[in-house]
């Protein structure tokens, strides 16, 4: 009887000393079986994009799957957007390009466009005149703008300037196809405000009316301390790129801007910003909005 137990002893410590030993965090991720991955791993089609004059087009593999290192990333929710507070761009960047290539419908010649390493891009976009394009080079620090030509295989990078992405419809070529309206992070921005460690107050929503229904959205703003993270992540610089010298030069003041496009002529901008009070119940694309013309420096010169 005794030997029974020692023996159920030995056999009990056996298994708490491997189940100690064996921790959760040293297991890594299980795979599938072969012919499951194949699948999950056979390459799309390609995507297409045609330049205005139907001269050529790109052709971009995109990446099936984000990677693990991509989820695990930091990530603020605010009012409908998942932003990546490194970067200053979306937590996951929709069409991530794994190739990139520009082929010649005249002549069937293609040229496969060099990729810098460590760069993940996105968002490609023709010139009115389809003899150039730009696209978004998202890094751990930033988002970049990238040229690309028709007539090279090398992508030439804007130094020095950090792109806000954090909205959609960033990038708006300017009529002659020599410059481009971006928003950028503003210059001098700051630290981002840092989280209190008790609210300074309760949070109050006011309902008034009639009763109807109401439609539930995701990650909505939730207290003033998201309302201030809103501000800092989604405020933004407008700047003129020229695609010859890449410089940048700033116009007007920094806003949360919902959308702003030169107009045909490219002497004037139709700028729309988004500005308090904000909602907790729906996404930034319902905040209240204003609407102006300005002037290439920034002067406002109509207000719509």
């Amino acid at each position: 009887m005794d030997q029974t137990m020692n023996i159920r002893r030995r056999a009990f410590l056996t298994l708490f000393v491997c189940a100690a030993s064996l921790r959760a965090d040293e297991f890594p991720y299980q795979k599938p079986p072969k012919e499951i991955l194949d699948v999950l791993h056979a390459p799309a089609p390609p995507a297409t994009l045609v330049n205005p004059p139907r001269t050529h087009f790109l052709i971009a593999e995109r990446e099936l799957m984000p990677p693990i290192a991509e989820l695990a990333k930091p990530m603020h929710r605010l009012a409908g957007l998942r932003i990546n507070p490194a970067n200053n761009g979306k937590h996951l960047p929709a069409g991530v390009l794994t190739s990139l290539s520009v082929k010649s419908i005249e002549t069937g010649a293609e040229t496969r466009i060099a990729l810098p390493a460590g760069v993940r891009f996105t968002s490609p976009s023709w010139s009115p005149d389809g003899k150039r394009f730009a696209l978004l080079g998202y890094t751990p620090n930033a988002v970049e703008l990238y040229f690309g030509s028709v007539d090279s295989p090398a992508l030439r990078r804007v130094p020095g300037l950090r792109i806000d992405d954090t909205m959609d419809g960033i990038v708006n070529w300017w009529s002659g196809s020599d410059e481009l309206l971006v928003r950028t992070v503003p210059a001098r921005r700051g630290p981002p405000p840092a989280r209190p460690s008790a609210p300074a107050g309760p949070n109050v929503q006011e309902s008034s009316g009639q009763s109807g229904p109401v439609r539930t959205y995701q990650d909505m703003l939730t207290n003033a301390h998201d309302e201030k993270l809103f501000d800092y992540y989604c405020t933004s610089q407008l700047a003129i790129v020229n695609a010859n010298t890449l410089r940048a030069q700033t116009v007007g003041e920094p806003k949360i801007f919902a959308d702003a496009e030169p107009s045909p002529d490219g002497r004037y901008l139709l700028v729309e910003w988004i500005h308090r009070p904000y909602s907790y119940l729906h996404p930034y694309m319902a905040f209240p909005r204003e609407t102006e013309v300005w002037d290439r420096s920034g002067k406002p010169v109509h207000k719509v």
